[in-house]
């Protein structure tokens, strides 16, 4: 059953339920926010992140890292390209993040350039057991990377970057590849392991990358766009469509002629999943001028996000909200979104402002 909502700068009758979109329950509170983009921790004991590669060697020129593609060669390792891929473009943002920690790794698992590769498989056939990389780092702050154009399917999106030590042993410490708190950096003493050479054990005392984070860099941010007269007639129906070439979770907004917000999307507690090569059409409007107005102007806005952990910290606040509330929270989104707080990749916007003109 369809839905109307009057469209006017008074009153917004809002929907209740589209059938063109797959709702999905939200388990996250609505109150939840991103965290600055400024953070200082000391982590005790977790697991490298998923995605996530420590470098065989520290590398001078993180900047140069982002946008590279990363692939496992027909021996196992993984090696970082020369350079970015022709026409993938690559923004930065620095965001500052402090810890102490304490890394090891299977040397399998370890990334490097083409000498560096060359270096570990010499390794690997000197020794019959397994090697491993010991790293202890201070980290200081993370470059993460908003990429466009076709940049590869496994490219460097995230580097950390800091100052520490490092040692390639035969045997291990830990059950598996962790990260323990330490403090400050500092060696560990003791233990049965071995290191397998003096030039495989090294410090350095300015900041270098030392570890990065791949993700799939042919996404690119979903283009938005929002189809619908841009002049009405007070009286007439419309019936807004969205177009998106990607799925996304969307948040659609409404801003009448005083400068009012109003949430379209979602409502209650149910995102709205759009699939990707599919149109969404909005309940029915029905176009309508303020009181003694001949000419009202008024605008949708669609904020498209591509992943469900970006949407669920900036959804809009759940149930019932007054107007002074949704005003802020726009403001709010706006800012954390300009400020960096996800990559802009991740997200995409659309505005579209129409014209409601007296009826004759």
């Amino acid at each position: 059953m369809g839905e109307r909502i009057v469209v006017r700068a008074s009153l917004l009758v809002v929907l209740v339920q589209l059938g063109a979109c797959r709702p999905v329950a939200a388990t996250a509170d609505s109150s939840s926010h991103a965290r600055p983009p400024s953070t200082t921790e000391r982590v005790a004991s977790t697991e490298v992140a998923p995605g996530e590669r420590l470098l065989y060697l520290p590398e001078g020129d993180p900047v140069g890292l982002l946008g590279r593609a990363v692939t496992r060669g027909t021996n196992g390792l993984l090696e970082i390209a020369a350079e970015r891929a022709p026409g993938c473009t690559v923004a930065i943002t620095t965001v500052e993040n402090t810890f102490s920690r304490r890394y090891e790794s299977d040397l399998r698992d370890v990334a490097g350039f083409d000498a560096d590769i060359r270096r570990i498989a010499h390794l690997q056939a000197r020794h019959e057991r397994h090697l491993f990389l010991q790293l202890s780092v201070d980290n200081e702050k993370m470059l993460r990377a908003d990429l466009d154009g076709n940049c590869g399917e496994r490219v460097i999106t995230e580097v950390k970057i800091g100052r520490g030590s490092r040692e390639v042993v035969v045997g291990r410490q830990s059950g598996g590849s962790a990260a323990v708190d330490l403090g400050p950096v500092a060696r560990a003493q003791g233990g049965a392991q071995r290191v397998i050479a003096e030039q495989e054990s090294l410090s350095w005392d300015t900041a270098q990358a030392w570890a990065f984070k791949i993700a799939d860099g042919n996404g690119g941010r979903a283009d938005v766009e929002i189809r619908m007269p841009e002049v009405l007639t007070a009286g007439e129906h419309v019936q807004p469509r969205i177009e998106i070439g990607k799925a996304v979770w969307l948040v659609v907004l409404y801003r009448d002629a005083r400068g009012d917000h109003d949430v379209l999307l979602p409502r209650g507690q149910h995102p709205v999943v759009f699939a990707a090569g599919r149109d969404l059409r909005l309940p029915e409007m029905i176009a309508s001028n303020l009181p003694g107005h001949e000419e009202d102007r008024e605008t949708l806005l669609v904020f498209a996000f591509t992943q469900e952990e970006d949407f669920r910290q900036f959804k809009p606040p759940a149930g019932h909200v007054d107007t002074v509330r949704v005003n802020e929270y726009v403001t709010r989104l706006r800012e954390r979104l300009d400020r960096g707080e996800i990559p802009r990749s991740r997200w995409s916007s659309a505005e579209f402002t129409y014209v409601i003109r007296a009826a004759p």
